[in-house]
């Protein structure tokens, strides 16, 4: 009689017949002797990446991303934030929009206020919100911090608003844009 040894497909493989076939690229098998691979999904990368036998899929470490199983995982920036936020798992990082700003990509974007504009601007991706300069206020996170018309004035930072400076005032740029304060006419003088 002739004697056949039985084996099983060992891990990252399937068996097909009497056959074992690696698992294909982006999916894995951690055990022996199974009949199927299973589909490792974005947000998770596989032993192997792109190279067909993966024994296992893990989940991208809070603050990186992949979308898909067969590409490393990669750092999400400041100014972003990813669809996992705080957990592990993510597929997607998306830059913060415009007005918006982020220090960690593990939190998710937050508007500035009214009076202060990100370290960007107008750009995507900011990483932090920061005050308008006295004279230069904002009426949204959305707009850029603009010079107070002449005759108009804002003595604090982070504001968004000018104020009229009122007849017999005068403001310290006089006739140009940006004032930060308004003083009275000295005697004997008007404006």
């Amino acid at each position: 009689a002739n004697a056949t040894n039985c084996t099983q497909c060992g891990v990252g493989k399937y068996q097909v017949g009497p056959h074992c076939q690696d698992c294909a690229a982006g999916q894995y098998q951690p055990g022996i002797g199974q009949p199927s691979c299973v589909p490792c999904v974005p947000g998770f990368v596989t032993n192997t990446l792109a190279t067909p036998g993966a024994s296992s899929c893990t989940a991208c470490t809070a603050g990186w991303y992949s979308d898909m199983p067969t590409k490393a995982c990669f750092l999400c920036t400041a100014g972003s934030e990813t669809n996992a936020l705080a957990v592990a798992g993510a597929s997607r990082c998306s830059k913060c929009p415009v007005g918006y700003y982020s220090a960690v990509s593990t939190t998710a974007c937050s508007v500035c206020p009214s009076g202060w504009t990100t370290d960007v601007g107008l750009a995507v991706g900011g990483t932090k919100c920061t005050a308008c300069a006295a004279g230069h206020p904002s009426t949204s996170p959305f707009t850029p911090c603009i010079a107070c018309s002449a005759g108009k004035f804002q003595p604090h930072v982070g504001q968004s608003f000018c104020t009229l400076c009122s007849a017999g005032h005068t403001t310290d740029m006089l006739s140009k844009a940006g004032a930060t304060n308004c003083t009275a006419c000295a005697a004997g003088q008007f404006s």
